[in-house]
Protein backbone atom coordinates (compact mmCIF):
# COMPACT_ATOMS: atom_id res chain seq x y z
CA UNK A 1 0.00 0.00 0.00
CA UNK A 2 2.31 2.74 1.20
CA UNK A 3 4.55 2.08 -2.41
CA UNK A 4 1.85 2.33 -4.82
CA UNK A 5 -1.70 3.12 -3.96
CA UNK A 6 -0.80 5.94 -1.07
CA UNK A 7 1.24 8.25 -3.55
CA UNK A 8 -1.37 7.28 -6.15
CA UNK A 9 -4.21 8.32 -4.19
CA UNK A 10 -2.79 11.33 -2.89
CA UNK A 11 -1.68 12.81 -6.60
CA UNK A 12 -5.09 12.12 -7.49
CA UNK A 13 -6.07 14.11 -4.76
CA UNK A 14 -4.27 16.86 -5.81
CA UNK A 15 -3.95 17.19 -9.37
CA UNK A 16 -8.26 17.23 -9.09
CA UNK A 17 -7.64 20.38 -7.83
CA UNK A 18 -7.06 21.69 -11.28
CA UNK A 19 -8.58 19.30 -13.28
CA UNK A 20 -10.46 16.00 -14.02
CA UNK A 21 -8.78 13.10 -12.78
CA UNK A 22 -9.92 9.57 -13.88
CA UNK A 23 -8.40 7.15 -11.16
CA UNK A 24 -9.21 2.90 -11.66
CA UNK A 25 -8.74 0.02 -9.99
CA UNK A 26 -8.06 -3.22 -11.86
CA UNK A 27 -9.40 -6.34 -9.57
CA UNK A 28 -10.17 -8.58 -12.04
CA UNK A 29 -8.45 -12.06 -11.90
CA UNK A 30 -8.76 -13.28 -15.08
CA UNK A 31 -5.89 -15.90 -17.07
CA UNK A 32 -4.90 -13.20 -19.60
CA UNK A 33 -3.63 -11.33 -16.21
CA UNK A 34 -2.15 -14.18 -14.78
CA UNK A 35 -2.04 -17.78 -15.96
CA UNK A 36 -0.65 -19.48 -12.90
CA UNK A 37 -1.93 -17.70 -10.18
CA UNK A 38 -1.89 -19.21 -6.89
CA UNK A 39 -2.91 -16.92 -4.54
CA UNK A 40 -6.25 -14.35 -4.68
CA UNK A 41 -5.53 -10.93 -6.02
CA UNK A 42 -3.92 -9.06 -9.00
CA UNK A 43 -0.61 -8.29 -9.25
CA UNK A 44 0.68 -4.80 -10.38
CA UNK A 45 0.27 -4.33 -14.27
CA UNK A 46 -1.62 -7.39 -14.84
CA UNK A 47 -4.22 -4.86 -16.28
CA UNK A 48 -1.29 -4.10 -19.28
CA UNK A 49 -2.13 -7.53 -20.34
CA UNK A 50 -5.62 -6.41 -21.54
CA UNK A 51 -4.31 -3.43 -23.28
CA UNK A 52 -1.59 -4.83 -24.71
CA UNK A 53 -3.34 -7.97 -25.56
CA UNK A 54 -2.16 -10.66 -27.68
CA UNK A 55 -4.33 -12.73 -30.33
CA UNK A 56 -4.38 -15.86 -28.09
CA UNK A 57 -7.21 -17.85 -27.62
CA UNK A 58 -8.78 -16.74 -23.84
CA UNK A 59 -12.04 -16.93 -21.87
CA UNK A 60 -15.18 -15.02 -22.80
CA UNK A 61 -14.42 -12.84 -19.72
CA UNK A 62 -11.48 -12.48 -20.50
CA UNK A 63 -11.97 -11.24 -23.92
CA UNK A 64 -14.95 -8.94 -22.30
CA UNK A 65 -12.39 -7.05 -19.79
CA UNK A 66 -9.98 -6.84 -23.15
CA UNK A 67 -13.03 -5.18 -24.84
CA UNK A 68 -14.02 -2.61 -22.27
CA UNK A 69 -10.20 -1.65 -21.21
CA UNK A 70 -9.20 -0.96 -24.81
CA UNK A 71 -12.39 0.84 -25.76
CA UNK A 72 -11.93 3.04 -22.21
CA UNK A 73 -8.13 3.82 -23.08
CA UNK A 74 -9.36 4.50 -27.09
CA UNK A 75 -12.45 6.71 -25.51
CA UNK A 76 -10.37 8.77 -23.29
CA UNK A 77 -7.63 9.28 -26.28
CA UNK A 78 -9.87 10.80 -28.44
CA UNK A 79 -12.38 12.48 -26.19
CA UNK A 80 -10.63 13.36 -22.27
CA UNK A 81 -13.83 10.88 -21.15
CA UNK A 82 -13.01 6.91 -21.22
CA UNK A 83 -16.69 5.85 -20.71
CA UNK A 84 -17.95 8.51 -23.61
CA UNK A 85 -19.32 6.16 -25.56
CA UNK A 86 -21.27 4.50 -22.56
CA UNK A 87 -24.54 4.04 -24.15
CA UNK A 88 -23.80 1.30 -26.26
CA UNK A 89 -21.62 -1.66 -26.77
CA UNK A 90 -18.81 -3.17 -24.12
CA UNK A 91 -19.38 -0.27 -21.57
CA UNK A 92 -23.50 -0.15 -21.84
CA UNK A 93 -24.50 1.49 -17.95
CA UNK A 94 -20.97 2.30 -17.11
CA UNK A 95 -19.95 5.70 -16.54
CA UNK A 96 -16.73 6.57 -14.66
CA UNK A 97 -16.88 10.29 -12.71
CA UNK A 98 -13.93 11.75 -12.55
CA UNK A 99 -12.18 13.69 -9.53
CA UNK A 100 -12.83 16.68 -10.15
CA UNK A 101 -12.38 20.63 -8.32
CA UNK A 102 -15.57 20.13 -7.36
CA UNK A 103 -15.75 17.02 -5.52
CA UNK A 104 -12.11 17.70 -3.91
CA UNK A 105 -13.24 18.88 -1.01
CA UNK A 106 -11.60 16.20 1.62
CA UNK A 107 -9.13 13.47 0.98
CA UNK A 108 -11.82 11.17 -0.79
CA UNK A 109 -11.45 9.60 -4.09
CA UNK A 110 -13.63 8.47 -6.53
CA UNK A 111 -12.50 5.57 -8.82
CA UNK A 112 -13.74 2.67 -11.06
CA UNK A 113 -12.92 -0.81 -10.16
CA UNK A 114 -12.44 -2.90 -13.28
CA UNK A 115 -13.87 -6.56 -12.11
CA UNK A 116 -16.02 -8.94 -13.56
CA UNK A 117 -18.53 -5.72 -13.04
CA UNK A 118 -17.34 -2.43 -13.42
CA UNK A 119 -18.35 0.09 -10.88
CA UNK A 120 -17.61 3.16 -9.66
CA UNK A 121 -16.31 3.08 -6.15
CA UNK A 122 -14.88 5.44 -3.04
CA UNK A 123 -11.60 5.04 -1.60
CA UNK A 124 -9.75 2.29 -2.49
CA UNK A 125 -7.84 0.64 0.39
CA UNK A 126 -9.24 2.89 3.03
CA UNK A 127 -8.04 1.08 6.22
CA UNK A 128 -4.50 1.13 4.73
CA UNK A 129 -4.84 4.57 3.42
CA UNK A 130 -5.92 5.72 7.48
CA UNK A 131 -3.14 2.83 8.98
CA UNK A 132 -0.17 5.08 7.23
CA UNK A 133 -1.80 8.03 7.35
CA UNK A 134 -1.71 7.97 11.03
CA UNK A 135 2.26 6.34 10.73
CA UNK A 136 2.92 9.60 8.83
CA UNK A 137 1.23 12.22 11.34
CA UNK A 138 2.82 10.16 14.39
CA UNK A 139 5.78 9.74 13.77
CA UNK A 140 7.29 11.06 10.32
CA UNK A 141 9.74 14.11 10.47
CA UNK A 142 7.71 16.81 9.01
CA UNK A 143 11.63 18.09 6.78
CA UNK A 144 11.20 14.68 4.98
CA UNK A 145 8.30 14.82 2.19
CA UNK A 146 5.50 12.32 2.28
CA UNK A 147 3.04 13.47 0.08
CA UNK A 148 1.34 15.03 3.53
Amino acid sequence: MDQFNRPVRKTVHMMSRYSNVYYYKFSYEGKLGNSNRTVSGVQHAEDMNYIFYKNVSVSEKDSLTVKRVITMWTNFAKTGNPTSSNGTGVLRNITWIPNTPSTNVSESVLYLNINDTVTMQKNPEQDDWLFYKDIYNTYGDPSYYTTY
